[in-house]
């Protein structure tokens, strides 16, 4: 099987969108799909940066937003973490 980024977040989106429909609830469910979203344009803005490496440019507003960001989205992926690790799919 062929290994990608897009097709890793496809997988992803998918699995997610079979969990909803098999009612996961909604504390684990709300906002995971935007920080699942915003994880993947992460790491792919840093892929193509680390190809393109004169294309980067990391602002201190940047570091100051991923910062901000990261305790709640780390929190919501250890949410879903455990959600799905009890979850019989």
């Amino acid at each position: 099987a062929e290994r990608s980024i897009p097709q890793l977040f496809k997988k992803i989106a998918q699995v997610v969108d079979r969990a909803r429909r098999a009612e996961m609830p909604y504390e684990v469910l709300e906002g995971c799909e935007e920080h699942l979203r915003s994880f993947q344009d992460a790491v792919r803005v840093q892929r193509n940066k680390a190809v393109h490496p004169n294309a980067a440019d990391v602002t201190p507003e940047m570091v100051h937003l991923s910062l901000a960001a990261f305790p709640y989205a780390c929190r919501k992926m250890y949410d879903l973490i455990a959600w799905f690790s009890t979850w019989d799919c």
